[in-house]
């Protein structure tokens, strides 16, 4: 199970480039093994930098490839809510799927960091539990209860 924020789109910012319309994904660190991420390079954020909001950002691979080109972003340093978030992963590029571009021009942050900018009754936003039943589980069962 997994808690996100659903929130609108945003600009990345890294020295002099801009990644804009960029899909913001404020979401626990579970979120990471629900949808079955997989990274380029780093990691994701873990359950302690979820729970305490660590700046910490998990970019797409076209927001990685908009704003460092092919350069190393881990440990580097963007703007995003007009605050600085240390880079710590890349996701694998997907390309486009049914529903858009996929996680591609997104940017994975922990909840909590933009809980505590938005506020408790911000109405741009809109919260959301994502549940995934465990191995084995009848899928037409686990439907009946939801």
């Amino acid at each position: 199970m997994s808690y996100v924020l659903n929130v609108p789109q945003e600009s990345i910012k890294y020295n002099d480039k801009t990644a804009s319309n960029v899909g913001i994904g404020a979401v626990s660190a579970e979120y990471y093994d629900i949808e079955a991420l997989q990274l380029e390079e780093g990691r994701f954020f873990n359950m302690a930098e979820s729970a305490s909001g660590t700046p910490v950002v998990v970019l797409g691979y076209d927001v990685y490839e908009n704003l460092f080109g092919n350069a190393d972003p881990l440990g580097e340093q963007v703007r995003l809510y007009g605050r600085r978030f240390t880079v710590i992963g890349v996701l694998e590029k997907k390309g486009a799927s049914l529903f858009g571009s996929g996680h591609d021009s997104n940017a994975f942050v922990p909840v909590n960091v933009v809980r505590r900018i938005y506020g408790g009754s911000n109405r741009n936003t809109f919260p959301q539990v994502v549940v995934k039943p465990e191995e084995g589980i009848d899928n037409a069962e686990y439907m009946a209860y939801l």
